[in-house]
């Protein structure tokens, strides 16, 4: 069996017990506790759809989301967990929304079918440092009048690492961003009181261990991390060893100028 802890933010363990059919009701969950901070009006199903978008033209980036879903506002949804702030995520994560929202149409379809789109990020980092709220809600607003606003799709980025405890007060949210934190090491009674009393976030801890208690997935979890981190020493071996050449190729180039103008001279 592994010996590794994972945590329910690993991208993989959140797939499975946040993206899947039978699992759907902590989609649900999740969703409204987020739609609950932005103001959104509370959803009563959920449709997880394919995760895969290849493009519809031969160039097109393909890309492969956390999670896809549709509410029952046939709004679309993208949820990501993301670890660490790397390869412009900001950027990644507009390209995923705008990616959800213009591929709503078919061939016929009308544009007044066009339903709200919206992008939600679970950050495992802090972008916006300057503001103590954990959930940052970013939607196209007029640059004078600031109360026209459109909401045709919507960013929100959750940090998570702003969540270190809870109480009886707390909002959804910030509860199931603890859960998401400390589900692998809940060592505090109090705060493990709160998660349990509340049968959503019970049932989502629940599908939690029954994850990490399947020894076939984690072992194939592990493999799975293993070739990512032997992928990326190979990829600094090789930028290493191409500095490395270039360095010398250079120097051996200066040294062959400084020759030359020797014999030049003499």
């Amino acid at each position: 069996m592994s010996k590794k802890n994972y945590s329910l933010s690993n991208d993989c363990v959140f797939h499975i017990v946040f993206g899947r059919e039978e699992t759907k009701n902590n989609l649900l969950y999740l969703i409204n506790a987020v739609f609950a901070e932005i103001g959104v009006q509370q959803i009563v199903h959920v449709t997880i759809m394919d995760s895969k978008d290849y493009g519809t033209a031969l160039l097109d980036k393909s890309v492969v989301y956390d999670i896809k879903a549709k509410t029952s506002n046939d709004e679309l949804v993208n949820i990501e967990i993301q670890l660490e702030n790397k390869d412009n995520y900001i950027g990644r994560s507009y390209y995923y929304l705008s990616k959800i929202h213009g591929n709503q149409l078919v061939i016929g379809s009308k544009y007044k079918q066009i339903k709200t789109s919206y992008g939600i990020s679970f950050l495992n980092f802090v972008i916006f440092k300057d503001f103590p709220e954990i959930t940052h809600n970013f939607i196209p607003t007029h640059t004078i009048y600031k109360n026209c606003v459109l909401k045709e799709n919507q960013m929100v980025y959750v940090e998570m690492p702003k969540v270190q405890a809870i109480n009886k007060n707390s909002a959804a949210i910030e509860k199931l961003v603890y859960l998401l934190n400390n589900a692998n090491q809940m060592e505090d009674d109090m705060a493990n009181d709160i998660v349990f009393e509340d049968p959503a976030l019970n049932q989502i801890y629940q599908d939690y261990r029954k994850v990490t208690e399947n020894r076939e997935f984690m072992a194939l979890l592990e493999a799975k991390e293993k070739f990512r981190r032997d992928a990326e020493a190979e990829k600094d071996f090789v930028e290493a060893r191409g500095k490395a050449e270039g360095k010398a190729e250079g120097k051996a180039e200066r040294d062959q100028v400084i020759v030359q103008s020797m014999h030049a001279e003499g």
